[in-house]
């Protein structure tokens, strides 16, 4: 899994871009991985559009 710079945690679609990659490489559960980092700061941003988008992306990578 990639090491992501603190300063760039604020960026959301920076964790679905890279789960996105992941999958396309085969690597579902990195993929997942990123999905829930994602969720995680969309919660703490209370961002409820990204909240919502990277739920359903784990619900249909499981």
């Amino acid at each position: 899994m990639e090491v992501v710079n603190e300063s760039q945690n604020d960026n959301l679609n920076m964790y679905f871009e890279l789960g996105n990659n992941a999958s396309a490489n085969g690597n579902h559960t990195e993929s997942i991985q990123w999905f829930h980092k994602g969720l995680a700061k969309a919660k703490e941003l209370k961002n409820e559009l990204k909240i919502s988008e990277f739920s359903t992306l784990i619900l249909f990578s499981l």
